[in-house]
């Protein structure tokens, strides 16, 4: 039994190691690992482990980096350090790149292991991911994707790793299931927003597994939400109103509103005047949600001005989307709380809105837009700002337009986090 009045991720870094012994014996570990014998003893003893001793103990017992992922939370919280990096903290685009490219290739082969195994988790362990799960879900918003990144990927490592190797009887396997979703499905949302759509989309699709495994109506609901995301910057608006419009069928309200707004903003983009004004009436009788959930940005009216104003400009009625895109924009200013992301996107709806009557304020309130995630990589920012930017090229000429297609050359390196054609 783990000492419960040891700080949390201590007993957590040291269930890790009980789930990595299984049956074997403690002498079995020593041989296996090479490692001292006291040694164990004293950090099972609650008496603490060293970084070596978990890595040595992750490569015997094939532990994928799981023990020493646990352990960097138990220095974190030795030391006194919070769970998340600083929101100003510089984030290395290389650790950012190596570490991405670890999840993605973690995903892959958890997708095809063996869903049996010798132990049987707590409902201790159930709390802490939960408790992570609701740590990030609060603050998703203000805090810049390269910091949340470890954070969710170490909690969803340490999930999937209970759900592949607890037992299939086990009572809180099905809460670990929809655990592990939750945290795949933000680690999809977090990777897309890096810049990698192909690793999103491949937490995406372990995210659905677990939603297909437990009929949990808000996962399915969060999964689905994001498949009309990856629709919709792919530039395949059909298929993103038409999985939006099938989301609806899993009945969850706090992404009732959502739904309908991506299925408006697609349509929009379609031409589809008359599908996304109805889909602009559903999403304005949808209800508001209280709290933010592990799906997308909570639902406000702020949001709903954003996405309404977008529609309308792209369906060609400026004059009727600007005073709601300079609402959304206004709202969004008020709120020191307001996500850097959703307040961004607002100035990029209102920018879209100017461009029949003001071409240079267009431009200017696109750069602010980028000025906003300055320093904190964010596609679908970069991405519709480098839609306006390419609207706004018969006008090079004016100087704000100018300067907005000269920040545009910094986009790629500000999303280059991932090796390859999907960077």
């Amino acid at each position: 039994m783990t000492d419960q009045s040891l700080p949390s991720a201590h007993r957590n870094l040291l269930r890790v190691l009980e789930r990595l012994k299984g049956d074997r014996t403690w002498a079995d570990v020593e041989r296996l690992c090479h490692v001292d014998g006291s040694a164990i003893r004293r950090a099972r003893q609650g008496r603490g482990m060293s970084q070596n001793l978990a890595a040595a103990l992750d490569r015997g017992l094939g532990g994928r980096n799981i023990l020493t992922e646990a352990w960097r939370a138990y220095d974190d919280e030795r030391h006194g350090r919070n769970d998340c990096p600083r929101v100003d903290e510089e984030v290395d685009p290389t650790n950012r790149r190596d570490l991405l490219a670890g999840l993605i290739a973690s995903a892959g082969e958890i997708t095809v292991r063996i869903r049996t195994g010798r132990t049987a988790p707590g409902r201790g362990d159930l709390l802490l991911l939960q408790h992570a799960i609701r740590t990030v879900t609060e603050t998703y918003g203000v805090t810049p994707h390269a910091a949340l990144l470890p954070v969710v990927g170490q909690h969803w490592h340490l999930a999937e790793g209970i759900v592949a190797d607890a037992w299939k009887s086990d009572r809180l396997r099905p809460a670990f299931r929809v655990a592990a979703g939750q945290l795949a499905y933000l680690l999809s949302r977090l990777t897309f927003n890096m810049g990698d759509p192909a690793g999103s989309a491949t937490f995406l699709e372990l995210a659905e597994e677990h939603a297909v495994g437990t009929s949990d109506p808000a996962l399915s609901s969060a999964v689905t939400t994001m498949w009309s995301t990856l629709h919709f910057y792919a530039g395949d608006y059909r298929e993103a109103a038409v999985v939006a419009a099938e989301g609806r069928r899993w009945g969850y309200s706090y992404d009732t509103a959502t739904l309908a707004a991506y299925e408006a903003r697609a349509l929009g983009a379609l031409g589809n005047e008359t599908g996304a004004m109805r889909a602009l009436e559903l999403m304005d009788r949808s209800p508001n949600p209280a709290v933010p959930e592990p799906s997308g940005e909570p639902y406000t009216a702020a949001w709903g001005q954003l996405i309404a104003g977008g529609t309308l400009a792209r369906l060609g009625r400026h004059d009727e989307a600007l005073p709601i895109t300079a609402a959304s924009v206004a709202a969004y200013e008020g709120r020191p709380d307001a996500s850097y992301e959703m307040h961004a996107n607002a100035l990029l709806a209102h920018a879209r809105a100017l461009l029949s009557a003001d071409v240079p304020a267009a431009a200017d309130a696109a750069s602010q837009a980028l000025d906003l995630v300055a320093g904190r990589p964010t596609y679908t920012v970069w991405a519709r700002a480098g839609e306006l930017a390419g609207i706004m090229a018969p006008h090079r000429s004016v100087q704000a337009v100018t300067e907005l297609h000269g920040r545009m050359h910094d986009a790629p390196a500000m999303l280059a986090l991932t090796a390859g054609p999907a960077s």
